[in-house]
């Protein structure tokens, strides 16, 4: 009898992820290979992936139909193992089970900012937004020169793929046509071009409060662990800046400002330049859902009328230093 379902589709795979029944006897085999105490391995909640743990190790279990995440998950673990200033995940071990990749993990120290998140005041979450775009920088630091000539091709390949889905995309997802009429005409063959030949560098792509973890150092929250690299890509460092920017920064005033400037902009770099070339990294992004972005900006207040609306929301660090 098979120790994990055969998943061939999404519409499979949502039928049975929430069924223990359906992990638990692979989970036991993968528990087992790795000297693991499989009665103390709990399931995570959310997450892609089936995700196992207790207080010292993770079991990412990857979908079959999603198993590139599993290799770009170990290959950026290596990338960035003890050269960030906050822990990542070591590798303790991987291996594949019917088909099914696998990684053991530590655990990264701390407390999960998810769970804090609305409960910090916003002085304090404008902090931790600008350490995570120190945090960014960071990791865009750690350069990959063997690699520039395929990953400039493998981002501007990604960009043309982009827009051609682009239109289509966003009228599966319920937008008006004077939405996107509006979105097209954004995405002009000079700003394609331009972030075409943008810095590039190996990206996390989910730098948000989901993925990270807190500490109290001397009385100040401070991040202390980032986990989950699954989604991780080449491209360009400011196509990394959307997840943190639609999440977490732009529901707080003055955390896009606070983001850039961890990051490293000056002052005189906050302009329409910029605003322009977030812009279009929002829309190419692959996984922008512009109605998820609507609906967030949306709580407690009417959400924007039109694309130029939104723009005005989410850039709100041109022209108004503090």
């Amino acid at each position: 009898m098979p120790l994990l379902p055969e998943i061939d589709s999404k519409a499979r795979y949502r039928e049975l992820v929430a069924d223990e029944a359906r992990w638990r006897p692979g989970l036991r085999v993968i528990a087992a290979r790795h000297g693991l105490a499989f009665d103390r391995l709990e399931r995570a909640k959310g997450g892609t992936h089936i995700v196992y743990l207790d207080d010292r190790v993770v079991v990412k279990l990857f979908v079959p139909l999603w198993a590139d995440d599993a290799l770009a998950e170990r290959a950026m673990l290596a990338h960035v193992a003890g050269r960030l200033s906050i822990a990542t995940p070591g590798v303790l071990g991987e291996g594949e089970l019917e088909g099914w990749p696998y990684l053991v993990l530590e655990r990264v120290p701390g407390s999960h900012l998810s769970e804090r998140w609305s409960s910090l005041d916003q002085g304090c979450q404008r902090s931790l937004i600008a350490q995570l775009g120190a945090l960014a920088a960071s990791l865009h630091a750690l350069a990959l020169p063997e690699l520039e000539a395929a990953m400039r091709a493998d981002w501007q390949a990604f960009l043309a793929t982009r827009r051609e889905q682009l239109v289509d995309k966003q009228r599966e997802d319920g937008l008006s046509p004077a939405w996107i009429a509006d979105i097209e005409a954004a995405v002009t063959p000079a700003l394609l071009a331009e972030l075409g030949e943008a810095k590039l560098a190996a990206l996390h792509m989910d730098l948000h409060h989901d993925h990270l973890m807190v500490q109290d150092v001397d009385g100040a929250l401070t991040l202390s662990g980032l986990f989950d690299f699954g989604d991780a890509m080449f491209g360009a460092c400011e196509h990394e800046l959307i997840a943190p920017l639609a999440f977490m920064a732009t529901m707080v005033p003055g955390g896009a400002r606070a983001l850039l400037r961890g990051y490293g902009y000056a002052e005189r770099e906050l302009d329409e330049g910029l605003a322009s070339r977030l812009t279009g990294q929002l829309l190419l992004q692959r996984h922008c859902r512009l109605s998820g972005v609507l609906a967030r900006l949306g709580r407690g207040q009417a959400p924007p009328e039109d694309l130029a609306a939104l723009l005005a929301r989410l850039w709100d660090f041109r022209g108004c230093a503090h």
